[in-house]
């Protein structure tokens, strides 16, 4: 995953890119955050599962990629290629990269490695400009930002990791409807207008993960807690679905799941009040940037540690 973001910029050398599924709206036409807020459910019984992707993606857990062994950046697992040869271009090329955020430690890693990749496709004459712009999780700056890019017209391609899913997609589409070919990584929007989809499998795939670990290394009837980032992104919600359902399977309890914005100290509030109420025995996180923060209120209680799950990160 931390390779995600170099693999959108070197799919920009416009012979041959990957296209992979595309997120669907649900059905109905409704977007998938308005079903979930209508119905108010989530999980496995939301809008956001669907049975066939979480099949295809716990599959891919274990399936062999295509490409080169010695640049896993360029590798892909059942990829579908179109061809994108009417957008070649000599010379170097002028990127626009809208980004979410770099507010996390994966999405920095992320960027960083973008940006080095960038500086290698300079070095070949690929690239002449690469033009950034940050929306710091916001929704609407990261709207203004992709409008600014296309009226600016001189972007020879677009590139988008959306903040969240259904509010973002009107805005990709506009970026589509200028002509240049969009790329969407990371997570994703409900159009298929886009010339190219990267995808990471850590949607159903990281939230499955994380659930099986709890399901074996927890005794029947255990308690756990589901901390979440933020709705409405999906991946965030594809990974809470997965996790959903295998719980649902198991003998574990779920006492509860809180939204936590990746806010460290909020984290740690919200553990520290579960555990003044009863015991906790297991911590799932959709993202575990945070999990120092909910292992510390544990040590502030002088409660032995649960089993939980975080990331490769250097904080956890």
């Amino acid at each position: 995953r931390v390779l995600l973001a170099g693999a959108a910029t070197a799919a920009l050398l416009f012979t041959a890119a990957c296209s992979t599924d595309v997120p669907e709206a649900p059905a109905g036409g409704e977007t998938a955050t308005e079903a979930g807020e209508e119905s108010n459910e989530s999980g496995a019984n939301s809008q956001w599962f669907v049975q066939a992707d979480y099949d295809r993606q716990l599959a891919q857990r274990t399936a062999v990629p295509e490409g080169p062994t010695d640049q896993p950046w360029l590798q892909a697992i059942d990829p579908e290629y179109v061809d994108t040869a009417q957008y070649a271009k000599e010379g170097g090329k002028k990127l626009c990269f809208s980004n979410a955020s770099v507010s996390n430690p994966w999405r920095v890693t992320g960027f960083i490695t973008m940006q080095q990749q960038v500086e290698v496709l300079k070095a070949s004459g690929e690239i002449s400009e690469f033009r950034v712009s940050d929306a710091a999780d916001d929704d609407n700056k990261q709207i203004s930002d992709i409008q600014a890019f296309v009226e600016a017209g001189d972007c020879d391609a677009i590139i988008i990791s959306p903040s969240t899913t259904a509010t973002l997609t009107p805005a990709v589409e506009a970026a589509c409807a200028s002509g240049k070919p969009v790329i969407v990584f990371d997570r994703g929007v409900n159009t298929d207008c886009m010339v190219t989809y990267i995808h990471p499998i850590g949607g159903y795939a990281y939230g499955a993960d994380g659930a099986e670990f709890l399901v074996e290394n927890l005794e029947p009837g255990s308690k756990v807690l589901a901390l979440r980032v933020l709705p409405g992104v999906d991946v965030l919600e594809n990974r809470w679905a997965a996790a959903d359902k295998i719980f649902s399977e198991s003998e574990l309890e779920v006492v509860g799941q809180e939204f936590t914005g990746g806010d460290g100290a909020k984290i740690k509030d919200i553990v520290t009040q579960y555990l003044q109420r009863g015991d906790v025995d297991g911590i799932w996180m959709d993202a575990g940037d945070g999990a120092v923060a909910a292992v510390e209120a544990f040590e502030d209680a002088g409660k032995p540690y649960p089993v939980f799950m975080g990331e490769d990160e250097l904080s956890f």
